[in-house]
Order: structure tokens, then sequence, then C-alpha cells
């Protein structure tokens, strides 16, 4: 049976606190398209403030599934103020909604994972200039022989990687380990969805100098595309003259 069929049947069937239930989401890797038979339910069901300020035992109720399930309680309001910025709020960014007549879940959701317009040009700089940085210390530590500074500035160029692409959508990062199973969700991508997914992973496992190099011309094209371009003129050719530096040292 579908998840969410399940999950909406057994809430309704095993919860005598449906009055003042507005609905339950489906968090985890499953919501995320992860799952595997190992995989548990993450499971927040959410009151109106009201019922839940009548009736604290909401804070504590359980489900029993075919499954392990995690499930936690929350209001509307509670809900509505995640901060945008916060790590928790990652969770919400592939949420389903096994219960939510109203949409009113659907909706405090897409706004507390979405970045207002405003907000968006000067967090796309600051994440694509740490990416820039992440790739220029990685190919200086491999060109210096420094093999170990090499690896770890190459895996964290790709959280800032991950959160550019993600700011640049107008949308809050997911946890790294789903970012490359949920670029379906990226409009604005620097490659097909299989190629960005293939090069994210290359470069995360063993730091690929090819294919860092590979995603650093593509970024710097497709940033200047979409409107970033003073982020590479500030390096003032610094970044551009490293990668030719490694270029020239590999061949």
């Amino acid at each position: 049976m579908n998840p969410l069929e399940y999950v909406a049947g057994e809430v309704r069937r095993q919860l005598a606190a449906d009055q003042g239930l507005a609905g339950v989401l489906l968090l985890g890797s499953i919501s995320a398209g992860m799952d595997d038979e190992t995989s548990d339910y993450d499971i927040l069901l959410v009151f109106t403030d009201e019922a839940m300020a009548a009736h604290p035992e909401y804070r504590e109720a359980t489900l029993r599934l075919d499954r392990k399930a995690d499930v936690w309680s929350a209001t509307l309001s509670e809900l509505a103020a995640y901060d945008r910025h916060g790590y928790d709020v990652r969770e919400l960014l592939h949420a389903q909604y096994p219960i939510d007549p109203e949409g009113t879940l659907r909706k405090i959701v897409e706004e507390r994972v979405h970045y207002p317009a405003e907000e968006i040009p000067p967090l796309v700089s600051a994440r694509l200039d740490s990416y820039y940085d992440g790739v220029f210390r990685s190919l200086k530590c491999f060109r210096h022989g420094f093999t170990f500074g090499g690896y770890q500035m190459a895996a964290r160029s790709m959280e800032f990687f991950v959160e550019t692409l993600w700011a640049l959508n107008g949308r809050v990062m997911p946890f790294l380990n789903r970012a490359p199973y949920l670029l379906h969700t990226l409009e604005k991508l620097p490659f097909s969805q299989e190629e960005t997914r293939r090069l994210m992973e290359r470069i995360a496992r063993d730091a690929d100098e090819a294919s860092q190099l590979k995603l650093l011309d593509r970024m710097l094209e497709f940033m200047k595309e979409q409107g970033y371009y003073q982020v590479q003129l500030d390096w003032e050719g610094v970044l551009e003259k490293e990668a030719d530096l490694h270029r020239r040292k590999g061949d």
C-alpha cells in the first residue's frame, strides 16, 4: 500500500485525538524516496493550538505501524515558527502529507522552506564564494602534495555547492546525504540531474580533480548566466589561475 494511504489510515484508526488534529506530515527517508525495508516512519502529528492546550497528552501520542515509527507532535503555531535558517527545517523540505484536508500544513511548510526573494541574491553569492574557495583550496593542496587537505576541502566544497544550488532555486538546503536524490526538485542545475549527481558523488568520494575542474568550469559559466558573475570577478583571476596551474601540472 502507498505509504501516505497507510499512514493516514492508521492515524485515523488509532488516534482518539482526531478532533483538533490539523494534519499529518510524513518525513525522513521515506518521504525523500530513499527508503528500504529497514527505514523507519518519521511522522509529525500537527494539532491546533487550542486542542494541544486542552489536551497536553497529545504530546505523547504514538502509533503502532508495520515497522518502527518515530512519532512526535507539534501545534500549527510551532510548525509555522520553524527557523528557516535552522537545522530542523531541512526535514520539511521533502515533506509529504498523509492528512492535510485544508492544505494548511502544505502552505505553512512551503513558506518555511522557501527563501523570501530579497534573501536569495546575498545568500547565493555568499555560498557560491565559499564553494569557489573550497575548490581553490582543494586544488592548491593537491598541487603542493597536501593530500589530506585536498580531500577535506573537496568534501567541504560540496556542502557549499549544495547550498548554492538550493538557494539559487529559492529553497533551504537538504541534509547532505539526501541532496543527490532530490536534484529532481530543482529547476536550475548546471548539468543534467544525472551528470550533476555523478560529479557530486565522485568529488565527495575521492576528490577527483578532473571532476572538480569540470564542475568548476561549468559553475563559472552557469552562475554568470544566473547573474552572479560578480562573485567570480571578486576573485580577481586567482581562482582561474589556480585551475590553470593544476591543469598544467597534470600535463
